[in-house]
């Protein structure tokens, strides 16, 4: 696991805060606490693009003469020799990378924030990762020299090609943009691969959107403004990419089959019926309820139904390469909530990272059982006896929990231990106990 680590000092609430970025991720807590704030800096960090965005890159550094010399020896090796990593190399490119971060944190909150929040501190640590590597291979554009290539050589699949076309005259930009998208891929490339490169995050106002994403994309384009990049969009990058991706999603004719079972599974389980699109121009979203033909506008589904369709509508598009949402529970019965929790641990037993913000026991108790029932000697016939397959269940190495508890002016963000038998989440079981001893004093009075 290329697990690297966010470190984060004075953003909101959060006074000091270190994240272990992990392929099954759980915030839980206190609302209110920074939860969406942290998940909106990884988004940030899985999607940026540093040199596009004109950056400020220091060249003076040593690390920053390291990095350029590497790539130097890379472009001229020959063929696709692949060029593994070191340790020295590791850390000098994130130095690199936190000396971006520092040099243009303001840029970097305003990007994917959409407003000025003050932050004191930004930075990750990446670890070193021997399946790390660089190839370089001609270029067959007259225009251009070489092409570079990342790999995660432990999966033989190209974590994301570095779309960095060098010319034939090496000028200066050309390092500075070779370096940052190598950055960019030892951020993202536990996260997504060169066909499915989506990081999709779906916000906790899915309903609102779901109902409403038309009207707020037709008058974005009334207004000539694009949604990621305008004073008047009032929406977080993360919820602005959502509304356009939701809108491309929709209208696509073609669905992925990579997630065929899933779908059926949340129609089934969760949905009682399907979502459908229509093929008209407008590609009308509406719901088909289970032993219908004719279908329901959203508008008059239950909650259900506008809060699920978002997932189950990007689940049709192969290029899902990490799923982040917020509040899953929302609308939803405990019994839906255990369902979509099965959802969640299937995806990620398909390659698919997971990052989730919720307040939510159910999820978190069931999410314990199946680790649970991950270390058990006879599992196999657990599985068989409970219904489950062997998609169900999930590594405790690689559940990150984190619990923010929010304290007057300041926010307390703890990692909680996953042992063989789960998490325990005070968060939790501190308001169960409350309520338990409530429940004690009344029945005392009788």
């Amino acid at each position: 696991m290329n697990n690297w680590i966010l470190h984060i000092e004075g953003l909101g609430k959060i006074k000091n805060a270190d994240i272990e970025v992990s392929p099954f991720n759980l915030y839980i807590g206190d609302n209110n606490s920074g939860k969406s704030y942290i998940m909106t800096v990884i988004y940030g960090l899985l999607n940026i693009h540093f040199y596009s965005k004109g950056y400020k890159i220091d060249t003076t550094t040593k690390a920053y003469e390291q990095c350029r010399e590497f790539v130097n020896g890379c472009y001229e090796s020959q063929g696709l020799e692949k060029i593994n990593f070191t340790r020295e190399r590791t850390s000098a490119f994130n130095i690199v990378l936190n000396q971006m971060l520092e040099d243009n944190k303001t840029d970097f909150i305003q990007t994917f924030f959409n407003k000025n929040i003050d932050i004191g501190k930004i930075s990750v640590e990446i670890p070193y990762e021997k399946s790390f590597a660089i190839a370089v291979e001609n270029c067959e554009n007259e225009e251009y020299d070489k092409v570079f290539f990342c790999y995660n050589t432990d999966i033989h699949l190209y974590s994301a090609q570095v779309a960095t076309i060098i010319e034939s005259n090496k000028g200066e930009n050309d390092y500075q943009y070779i370096i940052c998208c190598i950055i960019e891929n030892m951020l993202q490339y536990q996260f997504c691969t060169i066909v499915r490169d989506r990081i999709t995050y779906l916000p906790a106002s899915r309903t609102g959107f779901m109902l409403t994403y038309k009207t707020l994309i037709s008058s974005s384009v009334e207004d000539k403004f694009n949604l990621g990049e305008t004073k008047k969009n009032l929406l977080t990058k993360p919820c602005s990419d959502f509304l356009v991706r939701l809108s491309k999603v929709v209208a696509k004719e073609e669905h992925s089959l990579y997630f065929e079972d899933m779908i059926e599974f949340i129609e089934e389980y969760i949905l009682s019926g399907k979502i459908y699109v229509s093929s008209d121009p407008l590609a009308e979203v509406s719901y088909i309820p289970q032993g219908n033909k004719k279908g329901l506008p959203l508008y008059v589904t239950s909650g259900v139904v506008t809060e699920i369709a978002p997932l189950l509508l990007m689940l049709q598009d192969n290029s899902m390469g990490t799923l982040m949402m917020e509040e899953p529970e929302m609308c939803l019965h405990p019994k839906l909530q255990w369902m979509l929790a099965r959802v969640f641990i299937k995806m990620y037993n398909r390659d698919t990272p997971i990052f989730i913000t919720t307040h939510s026991d159910i999820i978190l108790s069931h999410i314990n059982n199946m680790i649970h029932l991950y270390g058990k000697s006879n599992k196999e016939k657990l599985l068989n006896q409970l219904g489950y397959d062997k998609e169900d269940i999930i590594n405790p190495e690689e559940v990150r929990v984190y619990q923010f508890t929010a304290e007057k002016d300041k926010t307390i963000i703890e990692k909680l231990p996953c042992q063989s038998y789960g998490i325990e989440a005070p968060t939790f079981q501190i308001t169960l106990r409350k309520m338990l001893s409530q429940l004690e004093i009344i029945e005392g009075e009788d």
